[in-house]
């Protein structure tokens, strides 16, 4: 595989570092966290270059990126800066890979603007903060108590306003979301963790909430966009690993809702199916994007009932 051609692209307000492999139809990536990098994607996700030209990007404040003056972050501006940066590049209609908190970001942008968008896929996302929250709960009960012991006594003392959790409450964070993580592997590589673990703490204070680990107070809290699923109209493929922490019912209630989509379940993995099964996750994503078409006739997407869990938090992103 060639070198990754490395630049930064100036939009209004802000500066974002950008790094691409490979050649043809672009495929852009949108990482997770919220407010990780996109370091820790590419790793596993830069042999896609093979049947792609494969977009990176640090988003808004995130990683080499710059920190916009008015400290702006919500759904609909970093959805701007994705069309923004799309202009710039040339990069014309494009397939989107959007991954926990990026596939959150990914179906705001399928949204708002529809036309930019040939294919997307959905990797271990869910569709609004109030499942997030709902499955915080769930992981935050089915803790040991000594774990839930330190994290009660941390939340307790007020908002986290400092760069990092406090180790103690890092570790029990870490603890609690494991069984989330990963299924078959005890952790991630070194190079992935050392990712992981640079986070941009002031814009995650801002999209996730100051509160702790186990509860959307921020910006996301308030995001939204299950019954807005049925506008979505390219072809999209969601993924998701048996025991991440967006459960199979809310992958097929979304998929239920987007015409034109189906779910892939990785059956040993956690959130990181990319990293647990590599071979499955880039055949399946290389499958989508030379696939002429999506196999079945598009559907209407019925409005059904709310359910299941979105995204892993952030300590496993």
């Amino acid at each position: 595989m060639a070198a990754a051609a490395e630049r930064f692209v100036q939009l209004p307000g802000v500066r974002l570092y950008t790094r691409t492999v490979g050649r043809g139809e672009p495929l852009l990536v949108l990482h997770g966290g919220p407010a990780l990098s996109h370091a820790y994607l590419f790793p596993g996700l830069s042999p896609l270059a093979d049947v792609a030209k494969v977009v990176f990007f640090d988003q808004r404040g995130c990683g080499k990126s710059s920190k916009p003056a008015d400290g702006r972050y919500d759904m609909a501006t970093m959805a701007a800066d994705v069309e923004a940066l799309r202009r710039t590049l040339r990069l014309g209609r494009v397939n989107v890979l959007g991954f926990s908190f990026g596939g959150m970001l990914a179906q705001e942008y399928a949204l708002r603007y529809p036309a930019s968008v040939r294919r997307l896929i959905l990797a271990g996302a869910g569709p609004s903060g109030a499942d997030i929250n709902r499955r915080l709960a769930e992981v935050k009960a089915a803790a040991s108590p000594s774990v839930r012991e330190v994290v009660d006594r941390f939340e307790a003392q007020g908002p986290f306003t400092g760069d990092a959790y406090p180790p103690e409450y890092a570790a029990a964070a870490d603890e609690a979301y494991r069984p989330y993580s990963f299924h078959r592997l005890p952790g991630p590589p070194p190079e992935v963790a050392d990712a992981l673990a640079q986070v941009s703490f002031d814009v995650y204070r801002v999209l996730w909430g100051d509160r702790g680990e186990f509860a959307v107070t921020g910006v996301l809290r308030n995001w939204d966009r299950l019954r807005d699923l049925p506008r979505i109209r390219v072809p999209t493929l969601i993924l998701l690993g048996r025991y991440d922490l967006t459960s199979v019912e809310t992958a097929r209630e979304m998929s239920r809702r987007i015409p034109r989509s189906r779910v892939v379940v990785f059956e040993d993995s956690g959130h990181f199916m990319y990293l647990e099964e590599p071979e499955k996750f880039l055949g399946e994503v290389r499958g989508f994007l030379k696939a002429r078409r999506m196999t079945g006739a598009p559907r209407p997407g019925p409005p059904g009932r709310r359910r299941g869990t979105p995204r892993a938090p952030t300590r496993s992103r």
